[in-house]
């Protein structure tokens, strides 16, 4: 559930594909992303005040209800574009203009703290995802935890991703290894070589963190 009221910022989430001038095959990865959004705006679209739309070459972008909704959009792009790898930006904030059918025709702080956040994780070089809410005391915990779960999945193969994300949406080994066509025993061994469980559970405890977190940034209100 979103912790933000009727009256809170939206979480505007954008990303852009690394190195996406190198992939051999720009119209397929073009075909793979919209996919890949489609499907996310259709299990998230409860949460989503503007869906998730490709905007320029390899970037998208989308507007949430919440911040909790857009770290859920991006793990779950994460292994839908496996083994792509991309930066993502999360500003939180208010608008300074009405909702709109699509996110270029829409402006204000949370846009601009996403942007600023993408440049920050394009810097890191190897993807994740950066957040800024304009408020230290929410961005630096989920910050630190984006970084360090990015650097643990940074290591992981395009299996060892999978495995992990389909234990995640299945809840036991023995379904998910059903799902990828798998024994359980190799399964195990994927999340154990990966230490999916231990991601998992940070990641669980920061889904919590900002779930909890009183009232969000209230800085900004709503465009009417």
């Amino acid at each position: 559930m979103c912790v933000m009221g009727p009256e809170a910022p939206f979480a505007c989430l954008t990303s852009d594909i690394v190195r996406s001038r190198e992939a051999p095959d720009r119209a397929a990865l073009q075909c793979r992303i919209e996919a890949a959004l489609a499907r996310v705006n259709e299990s998230l679209r409860g949460q989503l005040a503007v869906p998730l739309a490709v905007t320029v070459g390899d970037e998208w972008q989308g507007l949430f209800t919440c911040l909790e909704a857009a770290l859920e959009a991006d793990l779950v792009l994460r292994g839908a574009l496996a083994p792509e790898v991309f930066a993502t930006g999360i500003g939180v904030g208010g608008l300074a203009t009405p909702l709109a059918g699509r996110t270029a025709d829409m402006d204000g702080p949370c846009f601009h703290r996403a942007r600023g956040a993408l440049e920050r994780a394009k810097r890191r070089g190897s993807g994740g995802v950066a957040v800024d809410s304009g408020d230290p005391g929410l961005d630096l915990p989920v910050n630190t935890i984006c970084h360090l779960l990015s650097a643990l999945s940074s290591r992981w193969t395009e299996k060892q991703l999978r495995a992990v994300l389909t234990y995640r949406e299945r809840g036991t080994e023995l379904a998910a290894a059903e799902a990828l066509g798998i024994s359980q025993p190799v399964l195990h061994r994927s999340l154990a070589g990966a230490r999916g469980r231990e991601f998992l559970e940070a990641y669980r405890q920061l889904l919590a963190f900002v779930r909890g977190y009183p009232g969000g940034p209230r800085e900004e209100a709503r465009a009417p």
